[in-house]
């Protein structure tokens, strides 16, 4: 019931608030009959204490909207300084992009995140023919495996061997 999360077609494109929420109606056009004082207030700024509040609302549907791919998209590019084509991928799914920020909080660079996401996770969830949500990785794990690889203690090449672990395991890259 109530606001839940819009549905993934909704995504497809940017709508407005008012697009998405057309129950919201004109309350103000509803109360161009209201003759009389209600509450102590003339009809007109009974219309105006009404138009304020649905602004309110509307803010507030707003704002408890997720983002939704496009912008996600474009604030991936802007403020990250990744390339059109990672950002793309990465937002367009949202439970890969949530994957990606949860990773991102917790390693810094961006873009090897990215490269590990779009290349070494995601084929190993296509060998496996799963979902991300299937496997055991965590995006703890995967920016531990970064954090190995940036401090010397892994190369690139024996990380990729690790993974798969990781994948089907899960577990700590530092114990492993």
């Amino acid at each position: 019931g109530g606001l839940a999360a819009v549905d993934d077609e909704r995504h497809a494109a940017e709508h407005s608030v008012e697009s998405l929420l057309p129950w919201l109606g004109a309350a103000v056009d509803d109360m161009a009959f209201v003759p009389v004082r209600v509450a102590g207030m003339e009809p007109d700024d009974l219309r105006e204490a009404i138009r304020l509040f649905k602004e309110e609302q509307i803010e507030a549907v707003r704002a408890a909207l997720p983002e939704l791919p496009e912008a996600k998209r474009r604030r991936f590019e802007d403020e990250l300084g990744m390339s059109a084509k990672d950002a793309a991928a990465l937002a367009t799914a949202r439970p890969l992009a949530d994957f990606f920020e949860a990773t991102l909080a917790l390693h810094a660079d961006a873009k090897a995140i990215a490269n590990w996401m779009l290349r070494d996770v995601l084929q190993a969830i296509n060998e496996r023919e799963c979902e991300l949500a299937d496997t055991r990785i965590t995006p703890a794990a995967l920016a531990g495996l970064l954090g190995l690889i940036d401090a010397g203690r892994l190369t690139a090449r024996s990380a990729r061997e690790l993974l798969p672990v990781l994948v089907d395991e899960g577990g700590d890259p530092e114990t492993l």
